[in-house]
């Protein structure tokens, strides 16, 4: 997270992970991508988690441990035609999400 406190972790299991940077422990494991996940993107808040993945699809999560949808997929964004491998949102608005992909094109997602 931009504060330093959480870590995220894309990884080939089609997993994404957040941990405690203090202690280690695992706060959350995201489970929603049908392909590994190349990449992911805290919002300025920390409220929210953003993810690529070879599904050619990005997964906006919400990773508010106060939230009542903590750890679920808030929004998938689709029309990539080939594996996603980047992602990165606009600080501080966080209303937009960028990501690149093998398909050789970068896309523009209204996050709001």
């Amino acid at each position: 997270s931009r504060k330093g406190t959480r870590l995220a972790s894309a990884s080939a299991d089609k997993t994404l992970r957040v941990w405690m940077v203090s202690t280690g422990e695992l706060v959350a494991s995201l489970v929603g991508h049908e392909k590994g996940c190349s990449d992911c993107a805290w919002s300025s808040d920390g409220r929210y988690l953003a993810s690529a993945s070879d599904d050619k699809n990005l997964h906006y999560w919400d990773v508010d441990p106060t939230s009542q949808f903590f750890g679920q997929t808030l929004r998938i964004f689709s029309g990539h035609t080939s594996h996603v491998f980047c992602c990165a949102l606009n600080h501080p608005a966080n209303n937009i999400l960028a990501s690149g992909s093998c398909d050789e094109t970068v896309r523009l997602w209204d996050v709001q």
